[in-house]
């Protein structure tokens, strides 16, 4: 039998995980991921010589023993699920299209993905990188080696980028819907956390100005802001927030997995869970919408550490609302994007 003829190619790119639970395989994948000057901005010497010789030997130990906690029999949640949502799309979307996921840091790498699909002969390829909201150091770092790995062949087919989606109805109501079984009415309050990124990398090229000119200026996306991460995560908040019907003071917006001891968007999400008890927040509800699939930074930073810390501080339940992971009406939604473009 002769091999399908896939017209339509889509990668879904995410960040990436570790082969293993090793410390030698953590640390393989930290060095890879922390070496990004999009990650990492600061000069390559510099970069080397923090990474090699205080972040790697220190880190890496630790980080082996939060993945552990979270790793199940499969692999890692991140892998788990990515393969999975890859063999439901293919089953959804049918013989004409090929899904095939790619990882920034890791394997399967972006190169051999896309070689994977170029061996097809597609003439259309739709790059989803899995991050809702836009940052240099996910969404741009992995668009910029998928720019750099099509230089090695000699036909382009028709190249679509979806550079990010926290606004899309479908993202925002499936969010909700998966929040909604919580019943978030039970709760004092409601956390909405997304990944963190340093405050430099906030600057506007244009001005050389960084862009947080005031508390408020993210608060709403306007034409100065809207490529804006910070600005883009607290439209993704208000916009689950007005699905769910939670009044603007029950909920709160922060940021998590700050590395080092520069200064990163704030709030910084520990500094509230910290302190929400002593506002007489007993019982919190939190969301990641920065994460589409449960990993490292959901289950293990939130799900296990900030909890504990929660409780450790006067609270009495902090319950995490899983990512979207393989739910149904987020693979609908991927499949609905695909087939639209």
């Amino acid at each position: 039998m002769s091999e399908p003829y896939f017209k339509k190619g889509v990668l879904l790119i995410n960040i990436g995980t570790p082969e293993n639970t090793e410390i030698s395989s953590i640390r393989k994948f930290l060095k890879v991921f922390l070496m990004d000057r999009r990650v990492i901005s600061i000069p390559y010497i510099l970069r080397w010589f923090i990474l090699n010789l205080f972040i790697l030997p220190h880190r890496s130990a630790k980080v082996a023993v939060k993945y552990k906690r979270i790793w199940k029999k499969e692999g890692s949640p991140l892998m788990i699920y990515s393969k999975r949502i890859k063999q439901l799309l293919n089953e959804e979307l049918g013989k004409n299209y090929l899904v095939e996921i790619a990882m920034r840091y890791g394997s399967p790498s972006i190169q051999t993905s896309i070689s994977k699909l170029m061996q097809k002969k597609v003439n259309e390829l739709q790059i989803i990188p899995l991050f809702p909201q836009y940052s240099s150091a996910a969404t741009g770092s992995a668009i910029e080696k998928v720019l750099k790995t099509m230089q090695r062949f000699n036909y382009f087919p028709k190249i679509q980028i979806n550079s990010s989606f926290y606004d899309h109805s479908d993202y925002i109501q499936t969010i909700a819907n998966i929040g909604k079984s919580h019943k978030p009415a039970k709760y004092d309050h409601i956390l909405f956390s997304f990944h963190g990124i340093p405050v430099k990398q906030l600057t506007d090229p244009t001005s050389k100005t960084n862009c947080i000119q005031s508390s408020d200026c993210c608060r709403e996306i306007t034409e100065m802001n809207h490529n804006c991460y910070r600005a883009q995560c607290f439209k993704t908040a208000h916009l689950i927030a007005n699905s769910l019907d939670i009044n603007p003071k029950q909920y709160s917006v922060s940021f998590q997995s700050r590395l080092g001891k520069t200064e990163w968007i704030k709030p910084y999400t520990v500094e509230l869970v910290q302190n929400f008890p002593k506002s007489g927040v007993k019982k919190l509800l939190v969301f990641c919408p920065s994460f589409v699939i449960d990993c490292l930074e959901t289950l293990d930073e939130i799900g296990f550490e900030l909890s504990n810390i929660f409780v450790k501080h006067g609270g009495e339940k902090l319950e995490l609302v899983p990512a979207l992971n393989d739910h149904l009406s987020w693979i609908q939604t991927l499949s609905d994007w695909i087939k639209d473009k």
